[in-house]
């Protein structure tokens, strides 16, 4: 699309690419970059699709390996949510995110 648009603006001969370029010259060129772009897409698509069922690899699997190859990072990363989660459901602690702390005032 960009390519079109610079084409067809009259500022093109600042553009080396477009040196000696016809308009029917342009549209062959265009046409090759657009089925090589749809190629590309397909096959995307089709690797997507295939390599699933090459490697079958289930979602066990790789949540089994990440836990086993990260272990200490999601220890580190529950403990802290934990932690966290612990203390916004304790009142006592004081943990207040309005920063107003009534409980200073009713002394």
């Amino acid at each position: 699309c960009y390519l079109v648009i610079i084409f067809h603006w009259p500022n093109r001969r600042f553009y080396s690419q477009f040196d000696g370029l016809n308009g029917a010259g342009f549209w062959r060129v265009f046409a090759n970059i657009q089925v090589y772009g749809m190629g590309e897409a397909v096959l995307f698509i089709v690797l997507i699709w295939t390599l699933p069922k090459m490697t079958y690899n289930f979602p066990e699997q790789r949540l089994g390996y990440a836990i086993y190859s990260n272990w200490g990072k999601i220890q580190c990363k529950f403990v802290i949510f934990t932690m966290v989660l612990l203390q916004t459901t304790i009142p006592q602690l004081g943990t207040d995110y309005t920063f107003k702390f009534k409980w200073i005032h009713k002394q």
